[in-house]
């Protein structure tokens, strides 16, 4: 059975959140959840980076110098060329040939189903049963969207996260931000502590009273303690305390998702001690302890030496990703306007003294007017395009709101067109390519065309 066939017969379905059908695939598959411990990561931006750093960070740490770490799982979305890199162990890809085999699995408990899953309830279950197979320790996993009803929420982490509440999704999740920190607070379990990032005061006030509701503890991130050093292309440095870091991740938002990643690490850190002093472990409840079981699956040791060189090694595609130096790319996956307003702050502090033009394409679901209004405080140009993707806004559509919402010039370059012309016309500019990570897919695909017709490999 080959997956991408299997999983696009589930696309007429659409997105249909829920988690009957997941509940489902699972009890049928014999619980893979349970086998190891989890991570449940949720929040409007910032998911990724901070599941790409814990998993560099976590995939260093584990067991004593010259022995085998622990085995990191790692579950993200969307992908940029293929579904096999949402599925990772210890920062590999799970092999097409796996997929296969994990898709008929899982298609024989489909049979039954009357309520038939969605795409990314059957890749979630494949997932799962592959970091059982595979024994990982700890599987980080990204919520897909929302969090209260999303399948990854079928899984009792010992940890949850809350990132960042912003605006995106409004059509599914809300239009006020206290509705989309209901649904993002949706991932907090019973008695299952959960690490907080920035968030706006009336959005912190809805989780934390779904902790309180909850007997969770609320851990929150310090982003003041992660000072900013210096900024190049390739990546920051960061001192935390006494330490330096580098990061190979750029932009100020960043500071803020590593500093809800050193929260997680000393938070589990502090676990493992606790197991380690005892047969049992406490954890909070309220105000006052309980004992519990804490789980033994994960043998967690993680010095400075691993924070450093995790982060260091951390790779995560179009976030302020720089594709080419001549003429200077700059890939991006800012999709909505708090992720517009991230990146339109790094390249002001970035301090470039070419002209920035934005080539841009984005989803019509998205508030493209708040994004390119965005993009115009630094865009000197704009070349906008549509992109092959069902929900992208059509070129007239983009034209005319740069025309209304902002003063900068636009054109419309196809993508076909944009490698002759970027490394013409503007090939002394800096050339930011954002909008959705669907267009920064299909444009590194353009890009990294050879004249032998394949595509060169990007990090992923």
């Amino acid at each position: 059975m080959h997956y991408k066939t299997y999983l696009s017969s589930f696309e007429k379905f659409g997105m249909r959140l829920g988690l009957e059908r997941i509940h489902y695939l699972l009890e049928r598959l014999d619980h893979p959840e349970k086998a190891f411990d989890s991570i449940l990561i949720a929040g409007t931006n910032g998911k990724g980076s901070v599941v790409a750093m814990l998993a560099s960070i976590l995939k260093e740490a584990g067991l004593p110098a010259g022995q085998a770490g622990i085995k990191v799982g790692q579950y993200t979305s969307p992908h940029l060329f293929d579904y096999t890199e949402r599925i990772k162990v210890n920062g590999k890809d799970i092999k097409p040939k796996d997929l296969d085999r994990l898709m008929l699995l899982v298609s024989k408990v489909v049979e039954e189903m009357e309520d038939q899953p969605t795409v990314f309830e059957v890749l979630t279950a494949a997932a799962l049963l592959y970091f059982k197979e595979q024994k990982v320790q700890v599987a980080l996993l990204e919520v897909g969207l929302g969090g209260r009803f999303d399948a990854t929420n079928a899984v009792t982490p010992v940890l949850s996260v809350i990132t960042q509440i912003a605006y995106d999704h409004t059509e599914v999740l809300g239009k006020k931000l206290e509705q989309i920190a209901f649904e993002k607070a949706g991932i907090i379990k019973d008695g299952v502590e959960v690490v907080v990032g920035d968030a706006p005061k009336g959005a912190l006030k809805i989780i934390v009273k779904t902790a309180k509701t909850k007997h969770a503890k609320i851990l929150c991130a310090k982003t003041g303690q992660v000072k900013f050093l210096s900024q190049q292309l390739e990546g920051q440095k960061v001192k935390v305390g006494k330490d330096v870091f580098f990061l190979p991740l750029v932009g100020r938002h960043q500071l803020s998702n590593l500093a809800i990643v050193l929260k997680v690490i000393e938070r589990l850190n502090e676990l493992e001690n606790r197991r380690l002093n005892a047969s049992v472990s406490k954890r909070y409840i309220g105000d006052n302890m309980e004992t519990a079981t804490f789980s033994r699956r994960f043998p967690l040791r993680c010095d400075n030496r691993a924070i450093k060189k995790g982060l260091q090694n951390t790779n995560w595609p179009l976030r302020f990703q720089l594709l080419s130096k001549r003429p200077l790319i700059i890939l991006d996956a800012a999709h909505n306007v708090s992720g517009a307003k991230a990146l339109v702050d790094t390249l002001k502090e970035s301090r470039f003294k070419k002209p920035i033009v934005f080539y841009v394409g984005i989803l019509k679901r998205k508030d493209y007017k708040g994004i390119l209004k965005e993009f115009a405080r630094v865009a000197d140009k704009f070349l906008v395009t549509t992109f092959n993707y069902p929900e992208a806004s059509s070129v007239k559509e983009l034209l005319t709101a740069i025309k209304k919402e902002t003063k900068v010039p636009a054109e419309h370059l196809l993508l076909k067109d944009a490698k002759r012309v970027l490394l013409g016309k503007y090939k002394h500019a800096v050339i930011c390519v954002a909008g959705s990570i669907y267009f920064g897919a299909e444009f590194v695909k353009m890009w990294r065309l050879t004249v032998r017709g394949s595509y060169c490999k990007i990090r992923v």
